[in-house]
C-alpha cells in the first residue's frame, strides 16, 4: 500500500502559509502626534510658543517653552534660548488623553 504524502505536504504549505499571512496581516505603523514647524519672526518671545502646531487628538500639549533659568533670545524661525545652567530646562509637555 502507497501512502500519499503530497495530501499532508500540500496541508502543510497551506497551513504555513495561512499562519504566515495571519502574522503579517495585521497592520502596524507609527503616526506623527506632535508638529511645530516654528515659523515666525521671534518665537522665542512666546513661552509657550503654540503658533502653527498640529496635535493629534487623543493627546494635549502646551507648547515649546523654556523652564525657570532661561531667557529668550531672538531669533527667525527658530524657538532660540540662552542661559543655560544646571537644572535649565526646555519643556515640551505632552499628555495622553485619559484612557486612551
Amino acid at each position: 500500500m502507497t501512502k500519499n504524502y503530497y495530501t499532508f505536504s500540500g496541508c502543510k504549505i497551506a497551513f504555513t502559509l495561512l499562519m504566515f499571512c495571519m502574522l503579517f496581516s495585521v497592520q502596524t505603523g507609527w503616526g506623527q502626534i506632535f508638529t511645530n514647524p516654528i515659523t515666525d519672526a521671534n518665537p522665542s518671545a512666546s513661552n509657550p510658543f503654540t503658533t502653527g502646531q498640529t496635535v493629534n487628538a487623543n493627546i494635549s500639549v502646551s507648547g515649546i517653552g523654556r523652564g525657570s533659568g532661561i531667557s529668550a533670545s531672538s531669533a527667525s524661525n527658530r524657538y532660540s534660548a540662552s542661559g543655560w545652567s544646571t537644572g535649565a530646562l526646555g519643556r515640551t509637555p505632552i499628555t495622553p488623553t485619559l484612557h486612551y
